[in-house]
């Protein structure tokens, strides 16, 4: 997948440890650190596949266990988009879902998922009113 520019898109992922391998070049090496330990190895809205060949979204870190996000399956093992995500803690699992415990990041395009898709469906619409805002 390309952007606008024309440019190959890179996932969150690739883009962090390219970040990490320049952190002595390019910026203050600690700035560096500070922002890839905030932002999480697998960043919020980016598209991850499980150990169990399920596709999901994550939603948030966890700020205990940086590799075990909370996501939301998008598609089963068999890469087909599921009709109705489903929630999931990767930290909260127990040992018979070993499987999905392991997160590998997902190129932009690899699989056709737009996260933005799932906006509505995980976070509900937002109604804004001047500075006010919810989502229902």
């Amino acid at each position: 997948m390309h952007s606008e520019s024309g440019k190959k898109l890179k996932s969150p992922a690739t883009a962090v440890a390219r970040l990490y391998k320049q952190r002595k070049l390019k910026f203050p090496e600690q700035l560096i650190v500070e922002f890839i330990h905030a932002l999480g190895m697998y960043p919020a809205g980016s598209i991850v596949e499980l150990g169990s060949g399920e596709l999901a979204l994550v939603l948030e870190q966890n700020a205990e266990e940086k590799l075990a996000p909370r996501v939301v399956l998008v598609a089963d093992a068999n890469k087909r988009v599921l009709s109705r995500p489903k929630l999931l803690d990767l930290s909260a699992l127990n040992q018979f879902s070993e499987r999905r415990s392991k997160v590998s990041s997902v190129e932009p395009g690899q699989f056709r998922i737009d996260p933005r898709r799932y906006s509505l469906k995980v976070f509900g619409r937002q109604i804004g009113i001047g500075n006010f805002s919810f989502r229902l």
